[in-house]
């Protein structure tokens, strides 16, 4: 699960997640995905039984079972090694140094603005070099949703001013969608001064002049849409987020028909029961948050895929506007 994160001002709660985001409408991403996973590390473990196709249950991709599958069995297994945190943003030899300042001043909310500076950069790196890219993350990072509608996205972190004013105050959601807009439009500033000029060399090259920074800000905000809508805290004995490959794909069900944890550094997702082949696999997020912060958190409201957010907003459907009295809490 997801605990509480401190950005750099006030403290805003945030749950585990597992929303099938993903860069494109094909499926090349997400075998290159696999491909990847396979060549970084021996110790991954992809089923035969899994395949990523069209998810049933939410925008973009989920995996599926293409066999009947046992109670228990494993599905798949992803060395910790092979999981993006904050510890590989420290590591960054343009920016490094920087971020590890970030943490030092915000406490542990510092690893969050971390990584997502981190990923930003690396983001616009890959998409300006192409296939001259030569980070570790590219094929991971093909899978995120950097810009608004990418695989079908919503994020209130996306919406305009003007959108959040008309659709969303007066509901339960504006005050906590509010705070969290503005976190992270103090840790954009902040981040844009960070790697904009690493981006900005990048997009330079070996010409003594040139470069900009077009698109930093949009790429930050970006990252902290897939941090906050896949992000995992607590899969070590410790409180630090981190992205776990094809485990952040699987949608959300109060139903799950899996389930994680880690072991002797090893993400494990076994079948938490029989699965009939065919069948999409399922995680649960967080059963104890509110439909609405489904919405502020992940940016889709539970039960609700046939409709969209605004729909729901502009009809006032009491998931968002029920008397307080009588409001999930």
């Amino acid at each position: 699960n997801r605990k509480g994160v401190n950005l750099i001002v006030e403290t805003f709660t945030m749950v585990s997640p597992l929303i099938a985001l993903l860069a494109t409408a094909t499926g090349s991403n997400q075998q290159g995905l696999i491909n990847w996973l396979r060549d970084d590390s021996i110790d991954c473990y992809i089923n035969p039984a899994i395949a990523i196709r069209q998810s049933r249950c939410g925008s973009g991709y989920g995996c599926f079972v293409t066999k009947n599958v046992e109670e228990d069995e494993l599905l798949i297994s992803i060395p910790t090694s092979s999981c993006l945190s904050i510890a590989d943003a420290l590591l960054d030899d343009d920016c490094g140094e920087k971020f590890g300042e970030i943490l030092k001043k915000a406490g542990p909310g510092g690893g969050l603005v971390g990584m997502a500076g981190y990923i930003a950069k690396e983001y616009l790196k890959m998409e300006h070099l192409g296939e001259k890219y030569e980070g570790r993350w590219g094929a991971y990072l093909k899978t995120l949703p950097f810009r608004e509608g990418m695989n079908e996205q919503d994020h209130m972190l996306w919406w305009r001013n003007n959108e959040v004013e008309t659709l969303l105050k007066g509901s339960y959601a504006f005050d906590d969608a509010m705070g969290i807009r503005n976190e992270v439009d103090v840790a954009v500033k902040i981040l844009s001064g960070v790697i904009g000029p690493s981006v900005k060399r990048t997009r330079q090259g070996f010409l003594p002049f040139g470069g900009n920074t077009e698109g930093v800000d949009e790429a930050i905000r970006g990252a902290f849409v897939s941090i906050m809508s896949r992000a995992f805290d607590g899969l070590l004995d410790d409180e630090e987020l981190r992205l776990v490959p094809l485990l952040d794909m699987l949608q959300h069900s109060d139903e799950p028909n899996i389930r994680h944890a880690t072991k002797n550094g090893q993400v494990d997702i076994h079948a938490r029961s029989a699965i009939i082949a065919g069948s999409e696999l399922m995680n649960t997020y967080n059963e104890q948050l509110p439909s609405w912060k489904y919405f502020t958190r992940f940016g889709f409201v539970p039960g609700k895929n046939d409709v969209s957010v605004r729909e729901l907003l502009q009809a006032k459907d009491p998931i968002f506007f029920e008397a307080r009295a009588t409001a999930e809490v």
